[in-house]
């Protein structure tokens, strides 16, 4: 499903795999620059580790990202975004219904960075 929202956000929902509504969780946070000032229009990328399969948000202008939909398993997760480098946070695991929030600051284009 793609819904279209002000301000350059769009959400795109991918369920990973058959779970059903109760065990489906959440992935979301803020995205800020080097100075803590929130960027919009940042790619985040949810890649599962299993399946190869994506699923792609855009920050809103507050920065704030989310990912619904998303099943228990483990993921890699980037963000990125022209004149900023990329973050990427490897080996998320997700237990059934869980609701993580992950902030990342993403470095100046120079820069790209892994965060364990």
């Amino acid at each position: 499903m793609i819904r279209s929202l002000p301000a350059l956000v769009v959400l795109m929902v991918v369920r990973f795999g058959a779970q059903g509504a109760q065990t489906d969780g959440e992935i979301s946070g803020t995205i800020y620059d080097n100075a803590a000032t929130p960027i919009a229009g940042v790619r985040i990328t949810l890649v599962d580790d299993a399946t190869r399969a994506e699923a792609i948000a855009y920050t809103d202008a507050k920065g704030l990202y989310r990912l619904t939909g998303v099943g228990p398993r483990s993921y890699t997760l980037r963000a990125s975004r022209q004149t900023f480098g990329e973050v990427t946070k490897p080996g998320l695991r997700l237990g059934p219904g869980a609701k993580i929030r992950i902030d990342l600051e993403l470095p100046p284009a120079a820069r790209s960075e892994e965060h364990t």
